[in-house]
């Protein structure tokens, strides 16, 4: 339904429990893409020496293909689920399984999302934000989850040439891609902000909202 490279799935195999990870008990062997990740550890930020010319590029794909999942209809209506229509993982969340969850409003009452009533109470820009995210009308979309530089390959003139690891995909609110892609110290990773500030969907209210619910939590 897109024309976004990802690999494509070959075999799914079930490992021994406890073998690689609590909870994780599956492989997935599937075809690779062209390139490397933007971003690995141990060899670095590969944009470090990138014009602005190739930058852009990189924008631009990213532009593209998050509108080409954005254009994709949920099947599940207004839930929040997993591609399946069960629970997903999000690593702004945290390592284990959540939800589904019928709407966005029980999303956002989950206890990674959510604030105390005390910091409400005393802290009324706070409470202005939730009182704004509560009152809009959110749509459902298909987001990779993890969507950040490590997840982005691209070949030696820095051309995006796929998105991997989709582990975290899910139908999730609208400004999930842009809010999932800019937890922790992902959100002031140099080069990084600035494309997601050009090539994601705008949610400042969200992001900053998001940012203060993390801090409260110590994350």
């Amino acid at each position: 339904h897109t024309s976004v490279p990802v690999p494509k799935v070959l075999d799914v195999v079930r490992l021994p429990a406890g073998s690689v990870h609590p909870g994780r008990s599956w492989l997935m062997i599937s075809t690779i893409l062209p390139g490397t990740p933007l971003f690995a550890t141990g060899s670095g930020h590969r944009l470090q020496g990138a014009s602005e010319h190739q930058v852009q590029h990189v924008c631009e794909y990213l532009r593209d293909w998050i509108a080409q999942l954005r254009s994709l209809p949920s099947p599940f209506d207004q839930r929040v689920c997993g591609f399946m229509g069960g629970s997903f993982r999000s690593l702004r969340i945290g390592e284990d399984p959540v939800g589904p969850f019928t709407c966005t409003t029980d999303f956002h009452a989950h206890e990674s999302l959510s604030l105390s009533t005390s910091e409400l109470v005393s802290n009324p820009h706070l409470a202005h934000l939730v009182s704004g995210r509560e009152s809009k009308s959110y749509s459902i979309h298909l987001v990779h989850g993890d969507l950040l530089l490590h997840n982005i390959l691209a070949d030696s003139d820095l051309r995006p040439t796929g998105i991997i690891d989709w582990e975290c995909a899910a139908w999730m609110p609208e400004y999930w891609e842009t809010v999932s892609s800019s937890r922790g110290h992902y959100a002031y990773m140099w080069r990084w902000k600035d494309i997601r500030g050009e090539a994601f969907p705008r949610y400042e209210v969200e992001v900053e909202l998001d940012r203060e619910v993390q801090m409260s939590h110590g994350e």
